[in-house]
């Protein structure tokens, strides 16, 4: 009942936990039922802390997604920085990758594709490649082993940061470990983004579900809390559920339902 009468105003999920929960919170004689009286409130009650509920998910997966990523930019600029003042730094954190890409991107076979690409597409043999020619070099030689995403941005910043000489351009004699270099740092800031995803996005979650919690409470107390707090429903969403047509379909589909016309549901 509540997912036909709520379907044109709740895009957000809706569940029979939250059926239970609510009814067992909303039921006002404890018979563990909602008369017809309580039904009309009910829906209300119902699409506002859905609502709210599903705005903290999605709050948290904004705010929060942010700060972590922040975070976690920082370490991986601290590592650019020890790598480009010692490229040793490369093969010293090679272990942060996962074993079956750094075994591929630390073999000889590895190494010489990594010479033999870059000869080929050193057409003018001046044992140079700038960043636009460095691209869809790095796209293929790393295409089996970086299922994370990498992009001419990426190449253009490493490019200037692992350039030796200051020529704006990758030597032969650089591009093995630059193609290292390029799999670990994407590799670290892709986890950066899942990491903020997982752990944040919790840590915002529980921060805001107390704000619901306490909003249940007060309602709990007093059902008049539900009126207070209908302007934090989307305006259209409000609207529909504060109109006479919807107490009206409330009222109709609970008398369609109660079959045993004993003027509750469980």
């Amino acid at each position: 009942v509540i997912e036909e009468l709520l379907a044109a105003t709740s895009a957000w999920a809706i569940t029979m936990e939250h059926c239970v929960k609510f009814a067992e919170i909303f039921d006002a004689d404890g018979n563990g039922s909602i008369s017809i009286d309580e039904f009309y409130n009910f829906c209300q009650f119902f699409a506002l802390i859905t609502y709210l509920e599903d705005q903290a998910r999605i709050e948290a997966e904004e705010a929060e997604v942010i700060a972590m990523l922040e975070e976690e930019e920082n370490e991986v600029t601290i590592l650019i920085d020890e790598i480009k003042a010692d490229k040793s730094a490369i093969e010293a954190n090679m272990h942060k990758l996962p074993d079956d890409v750094k075994e591929e991107l630390c073999s000889e076979e590895f190494a010489r594709a990594c010479v033999d690409k870059f000869r080929e597409v050193d057409s003018d043999g001046n044992g140079v490649l700038t960043p636009d020619e460095l691209f869809p070099v790095i796209e293929e030689l790393l295409a089996a082993t970086s299922a994370w995403a990498i992009t001419m941005e990426h190449c253009v910043k490493f490019a200037e940061i692992f350039d030796a000489d200051g020529n704006g351009s990758i030597s032969i004699d650089e591009f093995y470990n630059f193609c290292q270099f390029f799999a670990l740092i994407t590799y670290l800031e892709d986890q950066a983004r899942i990491e903020a995803e997982e752990a944040e996005v919790i840590a915002m979650l529980e921060e805001e579900e107390n704000e619901v919690t306490i909003l249940i409470d007060e309602i709990k107390a007093d059902k008049s809390a539900i009126e207070a707090n209908m302007h934090k429903l989307p305006d259209d969403v409000k609207e529909e559920l504060c109109s006479e047509e919807f107490a009206r379909a409330c009222v109709d589909k609970f008398r369609e339902v109660d079959s045993d016309g004993n003027g509750v549901l469980t």
